[in-house]
């Protein structure tokens, strides 16, 4: 639809198919003319004397202009055999479209040769093509990529006739010598490319990126010829450079370690690929670990000194299961980011090499857990929000429902532990705990969204603990009923309990998560909060060294941050790159543009406040789960000027936790301090831009008053 300067309406019109057509891009060149490209199936109407006319198998992507009051010029496919489909177009003076994307096709019906990759790589490249101004042929078509998977997602071309593509690859050596970044980080990376004006070859290709996943998705460039990207990351070392925000917001940790039984915490994941979903510690050799990650699967035989990848691949999340019965075998459920079904690894060797006995029935699982039987190696079971639970008795080769169990196919279960002791399976589902224990919990109320909101100690018979959202944690002592036990002291900003897991090297060592780590060392009775390092992180689970009870591991949900870029105009350096994001922990940008002076603006959506407002922004607020934001970054440094608010508390009574806003515009550094022992900083101590800091009280037995900090 096109809008006048009023917001009135001026045409509105319906790209023609019957199935699936789904437009990615838009843009409109200075006759006003507008060009859009996506992807459609065979229904989709192409016009009379379209370059491509014909849908050549499964989804293409296609193009389509119309002129400035909505009339269509033409309408044509671009694709080949495979799956193609466009996410960014431009377009020239002279009305010339511009297009990249991706594809799994080795040719393209009708494109002519001499680009500048005349060939697909595999894996799925990138392309990019040039549409004459009447869509009846392809003025020059190349690929981009490698051997992993590469995709376009913006475009933009110059006056020259240069097209510049932005987007991700999984693929090492694309990078051009002499580039800002030669080295592909790991995981998803990055790219920024410049193409001739003939198509004919790249005057550079330079990557952006991390050793995690890294993905830019909008691009702008100057008269100048400098790059303006736009993206997402959640590597903790993406490539900073004059930062606004110098470090990614919420923590970019994906994997904790403590040795003192949870008094305190530390990074445990400084030489892992990838985010880390899962780990299991050998029970038999010390310091041998295997932990599951977007990148595949690692291990290490020297306490994580350095890690060797025994499976490699990219993920959405794989969970890992070893077996108590022989520790040698483990068990993986694998999700991988293209969906579809999910199969089940088996390794023998304790993690060195994998094979694939079978997959899980009822793909494609929503998400897909696996429990080793404690007592026989070649029995295991796998469960799902969408599909329940099925068992395999013969290593993962075939799979059935266990109907023995008494939950119906379709309840959704959201966790299952097997107690060690006694081989009896629990599950909370949608109707509550399986088998029913009875006592105060509320039907249904163990379901939450956590991935471990049960857990059983080794002692027999087994003491089972279930995390149970606002209720706290519930605990059974004797197989009979669960009675709840209360978490204290309980901190403003304190979230629903989310987690629980009980050591099995100790029944009386239990660890809760709910935005604050709490642990106890009496079975439950007490809790203690201190939990330095662990603050700030989203937790997703406990995982426990089987050999050393004051040794336990916390897995975390890494942050993903916005993030925007100025590239200089021969590739070389990046002028800035900074993160864009806060705590909230999901920021993503979408869009960039330039005043051609020293002003970026970036747009997406954030569950943070993105780049934080600086004082004299107008009142900002959240108030649903995911919101659009807006941001200009200036080429230059601003002046800081710091606030707090609220700018002093009153506290009483037990310990607590306080929580002080302090906001500044991005860039500016802070510290936070107290001169008084009864009130210390656990989180938030330092920062830069806007933040939060916490500060904890300690009881006062006495009502005498302090002095203030």
């Amino acid at each position: 639809m096109k809008l006048d300067s009023s917001g009135a309406l001026i045409f509105s019109t319906c790209l023609r198919g019957s199935i699936a057509v789904q437009a990615s891009a838009i843009a409109v060149d200075a006759s006003g003319n507008a060009y859009i490209t996506g992807s459609a199936d065979n229904t989709f109407q192409t016009t009379s004397g379209a370059f491509q006319p014909l849908n050549q198998g499964g989804k293409d992507a296609f193009v389509a202009k119309f002129t400035s009051t909505g009339s269509e010029v033409y309408a044509t496919f671009l694709g080949g055999t495979g799956s193609d489909a466009g996410y960014g177009v431009a377009a020239d003076a002279n009305g010339s479209a511009y297009v990249t994307g991706s594809t799994s096709s080795a040719a393209f019906s009708g494109a002519p040769s001499r680009g500048a990759q005349p060939t697909n790589s595999g894996g799925g490249d990138a392309f990019i093509a040039k549409l004459n101004p009447s869509g009846t042929a392809l003025a020059y078509f190349t690929f981009f990529g490698g051997t992993a998977v590469d995709q376009g997602n913006a475009i933009t071309v110059d006056v020259a006739g240069n097209a510049y593509i932005a987007g991700y690859t999984a693929s090492a050596g694309l990078a051009t010598t002499g580039a800002a970044q030669t080295v592909h980080a790991g995981g998803y990376d990055g790219f920024i490319a410049k193409l001739n004006p003939a198509g004919t070859a790249f005057y550079y290709v330079t990557y952006l990126g991390g050793n995690r996943q890294d993905q830019i998705n909008g691009l702008a460039i100057d008269g100048s010829g400098n790059v303006y990207v736009a993206g997402q990351t959640d590597s903790a070392n993406f490539p900073i450079q004059s930062a606004a925000e110098p470090v990614i917001p919420g923590g970019g940790t994906t994997l904790f370690q403590t040795l003192n039984s949870g008094a305190s915490w530390s990074a445990f994941d400084a030489n892992i690929l990838g985010a880390v979903f899962d780990l299991t510690a050998d029970p038999i050799a010390s310091g041998t670990i295997v932990v599951a990650t977007e990148q595949g699967i690692f291990r290490t035989t020297n306490n994580g000194v350095s890690w060797t990848q025994q499976f490699a691949g990219f993920f959405y999340s794989i969970s890992l299961s070893r077996s108590p019965a022989n520790p040698a075998t483990i068990y993986a459920a694998l999700v991988g980011l293209e969906g579809g079904p999910t199969p089940i690894y088996r390794s023998s060797d304790g993690g060195l090499t994998w094979s694939l006995p079978g997959q899980a029935p009822q793909a494609p699982f929503a998400t897909t857990s696996v429990v080793a039987d404690p007592a026989n190696a070649d029995t295991v079971w796998a469960f799902s929000y969408a599909g329940g639970v099925y068992e395999s008795i013969d290593a993962g080769k075939s799979w059935s429902y266990p109907a023995r169990f008494g939950i119906g196919q379709n309840i959704f279960v959201n966790s299952m532990v097997v107690a060690a002791a006694n081989d009896v399976p629990y599950f909370d589902t949608t109707s509550g705990i399986y088998p029913s224990l009875g006592g105060e919990l509320p039907r249904g109320v163990g379901f939450n969204s956590s991935q471990q909101p049960l857990s059983a100690s080794a002692t027999n018979p087994p003491i089972l603990y279930v995390a149970a959202g606002g209720l706290g944690v519930y605990k059974d002592g004797d197989g009979s009923s669960l009675r709840p036990i209360t978490l204290t002291p309980w901190y403003p900003g304190q979230s629903d309990i989310q987690l629980v897991a009980v050591s099995p090297l100790n029944s009386s060592l239990v660890y809760a998560w709910g935005t604050f780590p709490y642990v106890s060392t009496d079975g439950g009775t007490t809790w203690s909060n201190s939990g330095a390092g662990l603050v700030n992180a989203f937790v997703s689970e406990f995982a426990f060294d089987p050999l050393n009870s004051a040794r336990a591991f916390a897995i975390a949900t890494p942050s993903t941050a916005g993030f925007a870029a100025k590239l200089n105009t021969s590739g070389t350096a990046f002028v800035w790159s900074t993160y864009l994001g806060d705590a909230g922990n999901y920021t993503q940008a979408f869009g960039v543009a330039t005043d051609g002076v020293s002003r970026t603006f970036v747009t997406g959506r954030t569950v943070s406040h993105a780049v934080r407002p600086i004082p004299s922004a107008p009142a900002f607020d959240l108030p649903n789960y995911s919101d659009a934001f807006v941001t200009k970054i200036a080429d230059a440094t601003p002046s800081c000027t710091y606030s707090l608010s609220p700018s002093a508390q009153v506290v009483t009574g037990v310990e607590k936790i306080t929580l002080y806003s302090v906001t500044a515009p991005s860039g500016c550094a802070w510290s936070a301090s107290s001169n008084q022992s009864w009130a210390t900083i656990p989180a938030g101590a330092a920062g830069t831009g806007t933040g939060t800091v916490y500060v904890r009280t300690a009881t006062n037995s006495t009502g005498a008053i302090s002095p203030p900090t």
